[in-house]
């Protein structure tokens, strides 16, 4: 995803705690760099009462000084003030988002139940927008259907070692041997007793970015999470073939 192309967060219940974590690193990022990414974050609940971090989403928004937009939306509101406990009655659609959303070029990140994101999906594609402009990921057992038979981005990736690669964990002065059955950097790091963050596991957040400082990693699906060429999102890189020694700042 192009980091400086506005972004809009489509969050369906629970689907807000990746998305979260994304918003955060845009805040906190573009603050470092005086340059935060302009964001859309619509998220829908059933009820205030069910729609979570309120209070963080509403700091990180005063935060971002206008950069940040945030659209609340409610399908069944009771006492709920509208204007002051949420912007909008019913659910999030292509009607809706057509609504709040001026014409533009977005990087689209949906999460929430996959009946939600599936529909979204359809609906942003029905309008012409590019597959690879739209980063999804689904609760349930079944993941979404994109209508491209592949995706492009994982043609360019280069596979994975088949042997074990020695991978360094530097600010932990740790050291040890990755193996194929050894999962990912993040699985394997925490095999070694660290903690590193992270939320989603599926390189869609950004929370787990990590400095790569040698060697090369790959992924078994191309991350929607914007990082560096520097950087890696652990939770599901493994070691690239032939990359030699992985250096991590972990």
């Amino acid at each position: 995803a192009h980091a400086k192309r506005p972004a809009v967060l489509l969050a369906g219940g629970i689907g807000i705690t990746p998305l979260l974590a994304m918003l955060r690193h845009i805040v906190y990022e573009g603050l470092r760099t005086r340059g935060i990414r302009p964001t859309t974050l619509v998220q829908a609940a059933r009820s205030k009462e069910e729609r979570p971090f309120d209070r963080e989403v509403a700091e990180l928004a005063a935060a971002a000084g206008g950069a940040v937009k945030v659209v609340r939306v409610l399908s069944a509101p009771g006492d709920a003030v509208a204007g002051v406990d949420y912007d909008v009655t019913g659910r999030i659609d292509m009607a809706l988002l057509a609504r709040v959303l001026p014409f533009g070029d977005y990087d689209f990140y949906l999460c929430g139940p996959t009946a939600f994101t599936q529909a979204l999906y359809d609906g942003l594609r029905d309008l012409n927008v590019a597959d690879d402009r739209i980063h999804a990921e689904t609760f349930g057992p079944s993941s979404l259907v994109r209508s491209v038979p592949a995706d492009a981005e994982a043609a360019k990736l280069p596979p994975a070692s088949t042997e074990p690669v020695p991978v360094a964990f530097l600010n932990a002065s740790k050291e040890a041997r990755w193996t194929p059955g050894a999962g990912t950097l993040l699985e394997f790091a925490e095999a070694r007793g660290l903690s590193p963050e992270f939320s989603c596991r599926t390189g869609t957040c950004g929370t787990c970015r990590t400095k790569l400082l040698r060697g090369a990693v790959t992924y078994a699906k191309a991350p929607s999470a914007p990082h560096a060429d520097d950087e890696v999102l652990i939770c599901s890189a493994t070691p690239a073939a032939g990359s030699g020694p992985v250096h991590l700042a972990l």
